[in-house]
Order: C-alpha cells, then sequence, then structure tokens
C-alpha cells in the first residue's frame, strides 16, 4: 500500500483555518476524493476527517492523518 501522511497547520484563526480545510480539500480532490475530507471545529479547535458516505467523524487530535494513494487515485 502507498500512503502519504497529511497534517494541517495549526490556525490562528477560524478563516486561516477555513483556508487550510479548503487548500487540503482541493488537494485531496485532485488526487481523487469523491467528497470533502476535512473540516474545522471551532467551537472544539481542531480539525476533523469526514468518512465517506455520511459514516461520522473522528478529531485529528495531532492535525492530520494518514491516506491511502492506492484507493484515492483508483
Amino acid at each position: 500500500m502507498k500512503r502519504v501522511w497529511i497534517e494541517l497547520e495549526k490556525p490562528q484563526s477560524a478563516a486561516e483555518a477555513a483556508e487550510i480545510v479548503k487548500a487540503a480539500n482541493t488537494m485531496l480532490a485532485k488526487l481523487g476524493s469523491s467528497e470533502p475530507v476535512f473540516e474545522y471545529m471551532e467551537d472544539k479547535r481542531t480539525y476533523i476527517r469526514m468518512l465517506p458516505d455520511n459514516a461520522g467523524f473522528f478529531y485529528l487530535n495531532d492535525n492530520g492523518d494518514w491516506f491511502n494513494l492506492d484507493a484515492l487515485s483508483a
């Protein structure tokens, strides 16, 4: 399996977080993701990763996650 770690910078504001999320989701779309992956929860001041098909989400305590490049590029 080929995988890549994507880590989002800690934002200084909600506006900056929105820019970071937009850039990361745009990049993932270019890699083959059909849905937005990242969001920012302002009340918790943390990023979340959305699971496919509205299956939920999980908090990114370390601001990043691994992505399977084989699955994204299929």
